[in-house]
């Protein structure tokens, strides 16, 4: 991402600064992070039932293992997941 102000990449020092200035002027608390933002991003991609590859591709990760990492939603995707293979059953046991 390029500084408007210098018309140079951005240094992880300033980001952070700018972030934090940003999030407190928010409201919001001191613990989030800017990462956070990835991971919700990617969080709510899986809940949308988006592709494991379109969701890495978005977050811009180069590795599906990161983009798996961000995703905070796991357990209710597991247990939609449990759900809808219990449906399956149910339903091959009533044929």
């Amino acid at each position: 991402m390029i500084d408007e102000r210098f018309k140079l990449p951005w240094t992880a020092t300033h980001f952070s600064q700018a972030f934090r200035k940003i999030a407190r002027a928010a409201g919001w608390p001191d613990d989030l992070c800017s990462m956070d933002s990835r991971a919700g991003a990617v969080s709510n991609a899986f809940e949308a039932g988006a592709d494991k590859a379109d969701a890495m591709r978005t977050a811009t990760p180069t590795q599906m293992s990161t983009t798996m990492i961000c995703n905070r939603k796991g357990v209710v995707q597991s247990s939609r997941v449990a759900e809808l293979r219990a449906a399956r059953r149910k339903g091959r046991e009533q044929a």
